[in-house]
């Protein structure tokens, strides 16, 4: 809803594989009554849906941290393929070397 006040004249589209958040997010976005949002479910985390336009900019907040590593080599290269050149991808929320075990995926070391 943040990038959506921000960038008002902007289509703003969210991607995501858990049902339960799009439906919360909608209910913000009624409550909001944004017209330039839609949200997408994709079929899992490692995954986009078909027929996804390519997009200007692109952030991934929260998203990159959860992702199994797999995971992660599957998504990447499905966004370069949908990412307009030279704009903008912005990670958000990686994971991060300074905590020894990575909780909330794969609870490995490092």
């Amino acid at each position: 809803m943040i990038l959506a006040r921000m960038f008002s004249r902007c289509s703003v589209v969210g991607i995501d594989s858990q049902k339960t958040d799009l439906e919360l997010a909608k209910k913000r976005l009624d409550f909001y009554g944004y017209t330039h949002v839609l949200f997408f479910c994709s079929p899992s985390s490692g995954h986009l849906l078909e027929g996804i336009d390519r997009y200007d900019d692109i952030v991934l907040s929260g998203v990159y941290e959860h992702l199994l590593p797999e995971e992660r080599f599957a998504l990447l290269p499905m966004i370069w393929r949908r990412w307009s050149k030279n704009r903008i991808l912005f990670v958000n929320q990686t994971p991060d070397k300074r905590f020894p075990i990575e909780s909330h995926t794969s609870s490995l070391p490092l």
